[in-house]
This record gives C-alpha cells, sequence and structure tokens, in this order.
C-alpha cells in the first residue's frame, strides 16, 4: 500500500495524540474465523517498522516520525474493543441508515461546497 504524504502526516499526526506508549505489548489473540478478512494476524512491531520507512520515504523527517512514534506500542484492549463493536455485523444498508439522514448529506454538502479550494488543494498535493 502507497500512502501520499498528507495521509501519512496525518496518521503520525493522530498517532501521536491517540495511541498509548509505553511497556512491551501483549500479543494479540489470533483473528475469530468467520472475521478473518477483515483482521491483521501480523506483528505490530513489523507494521510499525515498515510505516516508519514509509513516512520517511515520503519525505517526513526523521525528528518527526520520531517524535510521532518513538514508544508506541499496541494496546490489546483497544483492539478488543474494537473488534466487539456491534456496527461490523450490520450490513452497509442497516448501517447507514441509522448514520446517514438527510441533514448529514446536506451539511456534508456544504461543507465540500465551504471547503472546495482545500481539498483541491490537497488533492492537487
Amino acid at each position: 500500500m502507497h500512502l501520499s504524504k498528507a495521509t501519512l502526516a496525518f496518521t503520525l499526526a493522530l498517532l501521536g495524540q491517540a495511541v498509548v506508549t509505553g511497556a512491551e505489548a501483549e500479543p494479540m489473540p489470533p483473528p475469530a474465523k468467520a472475521a478473518a478478512n477483515c483482521r491483521n494476524t501480523g506483528r505490530f512491531e513489523a507494521w510499525l517498522d515498515r510505516f516508519r520507512s514509509e513516512a520517511a520515504a515520503q519525505g517526513i523527517s526523521r525528528a518527526t516520525i520520531a517524535d510521532a512514534l518513538d514508544g508506541v506500542t499496541l494496546d490489546s484492549k483497544v483492539i478488543g474493543i474494537d473488534r466487539k463493536q456491534s456496527f461490523f455485523s450490520q450490513s452497509f444498508l442497516s448501517f447507514s441508515d441509522k448514520l446517514i439522514s438527510k441533514g448529514r448529506i446536506q451539511n456534508g454538502l456544504a461543507r465540500l461546497k465551504k471547503h472546495r479550494d482545500l481539498f483541491a488543494s490537497v488533492e492537487k498535493d
């Protein structure tokens, strides 16, 4: 997978604020057979090494990568909570019927129009 520089920078910013840091992470339990297609059974450390390399290849400075990722570990409690979300057992139509209202669509369209220049600039970069 190839990520744009903007996507990597955004992800690094999120990781810098949202992941738990500290001691070594516990290994993740193997995924349930029924949902194996949407779960990663790879090692977190291997993913993190590849993520660092991709970020550096996209021109993000090593200092920024270190600031965002040094000390980051996998929090298996968060993974467990994420996997218990009932949204993933619903069809898209059932999910969308609950969350996508006319008001949300109108609001989204208005925001797209309002920020059109910004989106065009980001897309260009």
